[in-house]
């Protein structure tokens, strides 16, 4: 059995993930929320941010050492698809063939206990208020008025701190990158842990709008000894 660990994302600033959809002429995005009204970051987007992180780390030599080790086993792909997977086309053909990673990475939400008690019926005021409505325009770099129509708002989560439990997984059928997978898991474990601790400083932020200053955070590696609310 494998362990799992916790990431702890300590938001500076407002942040959106985006739903997609708005709400009439008065918002034209809103935060996803999940069947509660309660704000959370999804898996598969915390999951590319990680990887590009992870990516960027080994690109620029930071795991040098531990590639040296896991050599030795005849583990030869790089780190970032050994855990997180890969696509790679077949040359002769547009097919492509996906190996999937060996981590699973839930969605980011709040802790156990805050969880509880924002879902009860009376607390609707403050689940509502972990949202606020940002609006901005586009200004007219000639006239210095506003262009028409520029006005755009969207939904924000308040600063928060949501944290997220990322999961090792077995690995099913053979071939040549889930043989080292199987590899890594079973010599390396601690060394998975490591690779990721290490990249997370390049994080630094999360959600949508993330070029204008939105999502901000602190991204950490946690002993976590509350409830984490998982999708499982």
């Amino acid at each position: 059995m494998y362990k799992s660990k916790v990431l702890k994302i300590e938001f500076k600033n407002y942040f959106r993930a985006g739903s997609g959809s708005g709400q009439g002429s008065s918002m034209d995005d809103t935060n996803v929320k999940d069947d509660n009204g309660l704000p959370y970051i999804g898996g598969k987007h915390i999951r590319g941010i990680i990887r590009n992180a992870v990516y960027r780390a080994e690109q620029w030599g930071w795991y040098e050492d531990s590639k040296k080790e896991i050599d030795k086993h005849q583990i030869t792909e790089s780190l970032t698809d050994l855990i997180f997977g890969k696509e790679s086309k077949n040359n002769n053909s547009e097919e492509s063939k996906t190996t999937n990673g060996i981590i699973f990475i839930n969605n980011a939400k709040l802790e156990e206990a805050e969880l509880c008690y924002l879902q009860q019926p009376d607390n609707s005021t403050l689940r509502q208020g972990l949202f606020k409505k940002l609006s901005n325009i586009e200004i007219n770099a000639e006239t210095k008025t506003t262009k028409d129509g520029s006005l755009r708002s969207g939904e924000v989560a308040i600063p928060m701190t949501l944290f997220v439990q990322i999961d090792l997984i077995g690995i099913r059928g053979y071939d040549e990158i889930k043989e080292q997978q199987k590899k890594l898991l079973e010599n390396f474990e601690p060394m998975i842990w490591q690779v990721i601790n290490n990249a997370l400083p390049l994080i630094k932020s999360f959600g949508a709008k993330r070029s204008r200053g939105l999502g901000e955070c602190i991204v950490s590696m946690v002993d976590y000894e509350q409830g984490v609310a998982n999708d499982s």
